[in-house]
């Protein structure tokens, strides 16, 4: 699962130099190009989908009925290829009084204020530097509304949350600079929640935990990180302190580490 996307990247585009991929992105490849990208987006759909029925069968059937999953790519041979994302229905975005994001809307924004995406990165020999293509596991948050909502939760449960995120392999990131961050020298993802969360605004309310998948990654940790971004996912809709939230952090918690 997952090596069979990046192996299949790798050999349908190689890991190309700057020649090679301008070669590829001629007006003469471009539709061999296409054809390459569909295929690879399938590849990738199709294990998104078994790791959703996996976290499913091991959770609720029911803990992504409030989303959509949905597939997108860009014909391109290095970068970011193609895209398979969870995300609120659209409904959603009408009850909070904000924008369906595209491709939905054509005209809408790229955030989608809470999501799940898997994107695969194509591979690059550039100055001879040679980079595998591998896929990004990640759980962003890019809204107002979300990130008041994921503070309030990280904060209402903090131990409960720390408790998550300490024990899967990922990085922070965050679209805007903040200096309590850059200051900070060390590698804890909670201490840089800690220090992100005290900044009163940002002006992308964007941020994101990323679990990169290379060749040789196991399928043991894909699925706990996988589990505990769904976990995250579903608690920050519309997240309000009460106890049948209390209740249902708990069970989650019971469910993966006891």
């Amino acid at each position: 699962m997952f090596w069979e996307t990046i192996n299949k990247a790798e050999n349908l585009l190689g890991i190309p130099t700057e020649d090679k991929i301008n070669k590829f992105h001629s007006d003469n490849n471009k539709e061999s190009l296409l054809e390459i990208t569909k295929t690879l987006i399938s590849y990738l759909t199709a294990n998104c989908n078994d790791l959703s029925a996996l976290t499913k069968s091991f959770f609720s059937p029911n803990i992504y009925s409030n989303s959509v999953s949905e597939s997108y790519y860009y014909p391109q041979v290095t970068g970011r290829i193609c895209n398979y994302r969870i995300r609120p229905k659209n409904d959603y975005y009408l009850n909070n009084n904000k924008t369906i994001p595209r491709p939905d809307n054509p005209k809408g924004p790229d955030a989608t204020g809470q999501e799940i995406n898997f994107s695969l990165i194509g591979g690059n020999n550039i100055d001879s530097i040679i980079r595998p293509p591998i896929i990004d596991l990640n759980f962003e948050i890019w809204g107002s509304h979300e990130r008041t909502n994921f503070k309030n939760l990280f904060y209402d449960y903090k131990n409960l949350i720390i408790e998550f995120i300490t024990n899967i392999d990922i990085e922070f990131f965050t679209s805007c600079i903040f200096n309590r961050i850059e200051n900070y020298r060390g590698s804890n993802i909670a201490k840089k929640l800690e220090l992100y969360f005290q900044e009163d605004d940002d002006d992308e309310n964007n941020f994101q935990l990323v679990f990169p998948i290379y060749k040789n990654t196991k399928l043991e940790s894909i699925v706990k990180v996988f589990i505990i971004y769904s976990i995250l996912y579903d608690m920050t809709f519309d997240y309000k302190r009460s106890k049948t939230n209390t209740q249902k952090l708990i069970r989650y918690y019971q469910k993966l580490f006891k």
